[in-house]
């Protein structure tokens, strides 16, 4: 008798609404979550279609539309990569590094809401930028 593999529902990943704010830590938590998970996504279109049932609000469901007509007509989802490189083009910033200097150079508390949120948001923004620079850092953060 073989046992059924059941899901480890550990940091199951949220709805993806197409915000591009939150499609880094999306994608990650996605991979995250199939990674927990190998033995029940062992193929890359288990992997693509439990991407896409997270994809059904705001605009990224015409674009997962897109993905189920594209794999119906070709009868496959193809590759996992091809999927995440897919995603990654359309939603996630190319210039990483100059998107969070300008977010950090116009970062108000204000914005956040608190200042748990700013100091969160500034310490993720100060690491993707890459500046080192106390000084800078300091400027920006007063």
């Amino acid at each position: 008798m073989s046992k059924k593999a059941t899901e480890i529902k550990v940091g199951t990943p949220t709805n993806f609404d197409g915000n591009l704010n939150d499609a880094s830590q999306w994608l990650y938590s996605l991979i995250t979550y199939i990674s927990l998970n190998d033995w029940i996504y062992t193929m890359p279109e288990k992997k693509i279609i439990l991407a896409l049932s997270f994809m059904n609000k705001g605009s990224v469901a015409t674009w997962a539309e897109a993905a189920y007509e594209k794999a119906a007509d070709n009868e496959n989802f193809g590759t996992w990569e091809q999927f995440q490189l897919n995603f990654k083009r359309t939603f996630m910033t190319k210039n990483v590094k100059a998107a969070s200097i300008a977010k950090l150079s116009s970062l108000t508390q204000k914005d956040c809401g608190s200042l748990k949120k700013f100091n969160t948001e500034f310490q993720l923004l100060a690491h993707r930028s890459g500046i080192s620079s106390e000084g800078a850092l300091i400027e920006w953060y007063l």
